[in-house]
Order: structure tokens, then sequence, then C-alpha cells
């Protein structure tokens, strides 16, 4: 939580805007369009995290990748928005709330992992359709709803404060082996 700038969250936000940030892979069509919803949305300015894809209409995207940076930019959100159903591995989700940033995200694989529904985030139901308003509807819940927005913050940072560090590192090796198979397969 002490990496958050409020100077740098104001430069990506356009006035009183939600700043939600997406820290993964948006490689996929369906990813890609569930966060141009998101970027469509009024109030919300989506930030793309260090995120490699196709560019998204009305979305800001920043090169932090790794370190402080990335810290920084995360800590510097919002919100964060979790557009994958499948991941297993939720760094992005797991950086945010270590940060004090609330996630919504799917009722789903590591996300449901990491995230207790209205205690430090959102979960939407798994089986909604792309085409339902699961993401934006939370979204907007928290844009309506600033006080909660602030609740969930606060559980965010305590809900991963007290994890172990064999754990962390556990996580931590398992992306680097399905970053490591994913290269090698290519």
């Amino acid at each position: 939580p002490g990496m958050r700038d409020e100077s740098l969250r104001d430069t990506w936000a356009k006035g009183r805007q939600l700043v939600v940030g997406f820290a993964g892979t948006a490689s996929k069509d369906k990813v890609v369009a569930r966060l141009a919803k998101v970027s469509a949305m009024d109030d919300v300015r989506l930030l793309m995290i260090g995120t490699d894809g196709p560019s998204i209409p009305g979305a800001k995207t920043t090169s932090a990748r790794t370190g402080l940076d990335r810290a920084r930019a995360i800590a510097s959100c919002d919100v964060l928005v979790q557009a994958r159903k499948r991941d297993e591995l939720v760094p992005g989700v797991r950086q945010a709330l270590a940060s004090g940033v609330p996630v919504v995200g799917f009722d789903a694989a590591g996300t449901h992992e990491a995230v207790a529904h209205e205690f430090n985030g959102l979960l939407v139901p798994f089986h909604r359709n792309a085409d339902e308003p699961g993401l934006r509807g939370s979204l907007r819940r928290l844009l309506d709803e600033p006080e909660l927005r602030d609740q969930l913050a606060v559980h965010a940072r305590a809900s991963v404060a007290d994890r172990p560090w064999r754990l962390a590192a556990a996580e931590i090796d398992q992306h680097l082996v399905q970053i490591a198979s994913t290269a090698l397969a290519i």
C-alpha cells in the first residue's frame, strides 16, 4: 500500500474516474472483449499494466512489467480486474491484494482462492456469459458504493499479510515453470 502514488493515479484518470487495472495476459479474444466492455464504461479508466496483446480502445497502457514500477502501478489503481476465467496462477491478483487494492474477478480458479466475495473483492459467477454485465456490474457497484470499495481495500492487504513466505515462493516457482514451458512450446 505504501507504493500508492496519487499523482500517478491522477494522470491516468480523467476527473473522478475509477482507475481499474488489469495485470495479466490479454491474448484471448474473450478476454479482450471483456476488457473492451470495461474500458467503455462511463467513469472508468482501464489501465493495462505491462500487458502484451492488442490495444483496447480507451485504455491506458503502462510498460510497468516488473519491480518497483509494477508495484507502484498496481498500488495506484483503485481496483484490479481479473478478466480471465481459467487462470490458476494469478500473480496480479495477489499483488493487488498485497497492495491494498480490491479485486473484481470470476469465481473460479486462482481468483476464487485469493478473493473472498465482499471481503477483499467481488466475485462474479463463473457461468456468466461475456455479454452479461458480470464484471461491469461489479465495477458499477464499486463506483456507486465508494464506502464498500474502501472497506474492501482495507481487507485486501489484511487478507494476504499473514501468508507464509513458502507459499508465495512456491507460487512464484509454479509461475516461472509455466512461463518456461510456454516458451519451450513456441
